[in-house]
């Protein structure tokens, strides 16, 4: 009982250092604290899921982003193996590994994680979650800063159906069941090709689908501006027709 409060006392500390931007301290008494929490109490208890995120959030701030990566996977594992998985709690943890790949240089990885989070959005919550709409607004900015090609970018047309209430594409159509990510604290780092290769087929499946949609989306645009030429003809014809004299 004496050992389960000092590793609380830690916990506490760790929190208290966080708060005052001292991420080094933190991350050092929540090692100390998860480790003697997970000893007590079992790897999988509140308290060592607690001191996970925690953890995974100071290793940010020291710009530690695939230590971060990992101990968020970790935190991931210990949520999925609840009775009752808080799915909104573990796509926000999903969005957080991706930025962290995304920080760290590697935007295979991080759009990998945010194929993830819209997933089991879509699918264990609603299409029309409010946190989809968030996902995809992450989602869009890592493909544009990145150059993504324009056929890839299908993350901003969802983020427009999501925001004007139109229903996105059946998640059946371009999403697989939601899997795991798989990083252990044990796994070599930063291993692309490891999530590429589960998912080059369904790229190429969007990559299609994109290019139809750009194509439809083009084809509009050109008829909304025929229509807009035409309108301000007319306007023009009949001012000029009123301003002629009788």
């Amino acid at each position: 009982m004496q050992q389960s409060s000092h590793a609380t006392e830690l916990l506490k500390s760790a929190r208290d250092a966080f708060r005052s931007g001292n991420y080094s301290q933190a991350a050092t008494l929540l090692l100390a604290s998860t480790n003697e929490h997970e000893r007590l109490l079992g790897a999988d208890s509140t308290e060592v899921l607690d001191g996970l995120e925690m953890l995974g959030d100071a290793y940010c701030g020291m710009s530690q982003f695939e230590d971060a990566a990992t101990t968020y996977q970790r935190a991931i594992e210990i949520k999925e193996k609840q009775d009752e998985p808080h799915y909104l709690s573990i796509a926000e943890l999903l969005v957080k590994v991706a930025k962290c790949y995304e920080q760290a240089g590697n935007p295979d990885v991080a759009q990998y994680c945010y194929d993830q989070a819209l997933n089991l959005c879509e699918l264990r919550l609603t299409p029309k979650h409010p946190y989809v709409a968030e996902v995809l607004a992450n989602y869009a900015h890592l493909l544009n800063s990145t150059g993504a090609d324009p056929a890839k970018m299908h993350a901003y047309e969802r983020l427009v159906q999501q925001l004007t209430g139109r229903n996105p594409a059946d998640p059946g159509e371009s999403a697989e069941p939601h899997e795991p990510i798989n990083l252990t604290p044990h796994a070599p780092k930063l291993r692309a090709k490891d999530f590429k290769q589960s998912t080059v087929k369904q790229m190429a499946i969007d990559e299609v689908q994109g290019v139809l949609r750009d194509k439809w989306m083009i084809l509009a645009a050109v008829v909304v501006v025929a229509v807009v030429l035409w309108i301000s003809y007319m306007i023009r014809v009949t001012a000029m027709h009123s301003s002629l004299p009788h």
